[in-house]
């Protein structure tokens, strides 16, 4: 399926984006404002210079989020199961950490720190990897997209799938989550095993 709708609300959102900061920058305070949001310093006509940076970011944006969705729309149909296996490693510093792969050949990275769900967090980063798997979540949103002018991912898929025009499985919100989005995607996302060091996870069409 071409995914021209959602092409469509990527460049107005961003072009959006684009005017809100073009606004922001004719006051003083405004410039100051932006030029602390970018790290940026300039001289002489600051207005002018920050224009264009904002200008070729925005296009910069524009031209990597419309790339992104070629690549997934043309990815392969999900045909297969997609394996995710977590392995959890010991840290003096942080505990438990988990590190998420797959059996398509993706190797996250370790997921370190506290007080969030680690769990949640690297199997989000395998879901994520696997571009099929995407491109279900995009196929409905543009279909969604077509019957209603806005619509929200988690108005389509529920809480975890998130925010702005492309849906993706959030990291840190549970692995109920991605049961519901994938359960509402015909999809099952099944813990095949699970020891202390070691858990897989199996998404399947049901």
């Amino acid at each position: 399926m071409e995914l021209k709708k959602i092409k469509k609300e990527i460049i107005k959102d961003e072009k959006d984006t684009l005017n809100f900061y073009l606004r922001k920058i004719e006051t003083e305070e405004g410039i100051n404002s932006v030029l602390s949001f970018f790290g940026k310093k300039y001289k002489g006509n600051v207005k002018q210079k920050l224009k264009k940076f904002i200008e070729k970011n925005i296009q910069k944006r524009i031209t990597e989020k419309l790339n992104k969705i070629e690549k997934i729309q043309n990815s392969k149909d999900f045909q297969e199961e997609l394996l995710i296996i977590i392995e959890w490693k010991k840290s003096k510093k942080w505990g438990r950490n988990p590190k998420a792969y797959t059996n398509f050949g993706f190797k996250g990275a370790t997921v370190s720190g506290c007080g969030y769900d680690k769990r949640s967090t690297a199997l989000a980063k395998g879901l994520n990897s696997h571009l099929p798997l995407l491109k279900i979540l995009y196929i409905k949103k543009e279909q969604e997209l077509q019957k209603n002018n806005y619509i929200s991912n988690r108005e389509i898929f529920g809480y975890g799938s998130g925010y702005g025009i492309l849906p993706y499985f959030e990291g840190g919100v549970g692995v109920n989550c991605y049961i519901t989005i994938l359960r509402k995607l015909g999809y099952k996302l099944k813990q095949i095993i699970n020891t202390q060091n070691t858990e897989v996870y199996k998404v399947v069409k049901k």
